[in-house]
């Protein structure tokens, strides 16, 4: 029996949900802003089509690196979002998967290997003359 506490898409919308009652780590204020809402409603849309598409589901407690290949791959390479969008949207559900752990659910280890990235920014200013 599959547990939909345990789904991928579960924790993203629980940290929707959760969103405005949670502390901001970087003003201090109760609330996520309105923006990171908004983003992570888009991680959740594109969690969505990724299992439809793929038709797969990914789980908090079995996710494995070639989850997070798969992914990347799907979000670079089949939908053609930039390098910066998609390191964005790793930096999210690394979050997510954080704090499900930190909720008391069990989260794969994997998630310590979800990295961030975008251009580096020394690339970026070389590049604009």
């Amino acid at each position: 029996m599959l547990n939909n506490n345990l789904k991928i898409i579960s924790a993203i919308v629980n940290q929707i949900k959760t969103a405005p009652f949670r502390k901001n780590r970087k003003t201090g204020s109760i609330g996520l802003s309105l923006n990171t809402i908004k983003r992570y409603s888009y991680l959740l849309k594109l969690v969505k089509e990724y299992e439809k598409e793929k038709d797969t589901l990914l789980f908090i407690d079995h996710f494995k690196i070639q989850d997070v290949d798969a992914f990347s791959i799907y979000l670079l390479h089949e939908k053609s979002y930039v390098m910066g969008t998609v390191g964005k949207q790793f930096w999210l559900l690394k979050t997510v998967l954080i704090r499900a752990k930190r909720d008391g659910y069990p989260v794969s280890s994997n998630y310590q290997f979800i990295d961030s990235f975008g251009l580096d920014k020394q690339k970026m200013n070389s590049s604009n003359p």
